[in-house]
């Protein structure tokens, strides 16, 4: 019964959220190998508004290191290029007019321990939005025992409920970060 109370549910719906703008961020950061979703969030103006990298090219993989922009429309190719050099990549894109490249330098050691520090710092982010998620519903279960539609032990039995599924959550951000970590050593 108690996993089933709106409150519970609530937390699980709100801290999922909270894991999927997490895995969004360790998306955007580089590991040892590039990525197209290093890019695809890049703001470009196109057709008189901004539009994400995405929405206007082909991006893919060439190599391990090496970004290739394809645009939909010739017409974007321009603004494009100009969005990536302003992007501050790490990395300078050329073009032959067509297509854009952009090639990573290999990563460093100091390189990598930055990124580490970054993705401890999205992941501290999750785990206090995701308590403050809990604190949150924990403060509404007080008030439905005080109005008196909880019983002091369905209330204890809801706030445990609650801390679960926050043991859950940020416990499943710990894996996140151990496998990104591995993954910016390799």
């Amino acid at each position: 019964m108690v996993k089933n109370d709106p409150h519970v549910k609530e937390a699980r719906r709100h801290m999922q959220k909270t894991i999927d703008v997490f895995k969004e961020e360790l998306g955007g950061i580089r590991a040892g190998r590039v990525s197209p979703t290093l890019i695809e969030k890049v703001e470009v103006m196109a057709y008189g508004q901004p539009m994400e990298l995405r929405q206007v090219a082909l991006i893919s993989v060439q190599g391990s290191t090496t970004l290739v922009v394809q645009p939909f429309d010739q017409s974007t190719h321009d603004a494009i290029f100009k969005a990536l050099e302003m992007a501050n990549l790490g990395a300078m894109p050329t073009s032959d007019g067509r297509i854009i490249r952009i090639n990573f330098p290999p990563m460093s050691q100091e390189r990598r321990a930055e990124m580490i520090k970054i993705v401890h710092k999205f992941a501290e982010e999750a785990k206090v939005a995701i308590r403050n998620i809990r604190r949150e519903l924990n403060k509404q279960v007080d008030a439905k025992q005080k109005d008196g539609e909880y019983s002091e032990d369905q209330a204890r039995r809801v706030k445990d409920e609650i801390q679960k599924v926050t043991d859950e959550f940020i416990s499943k951000i710990d894996e996140m970060v151990k496998h990104k970590e591995q993954e910016i050593m390799e």
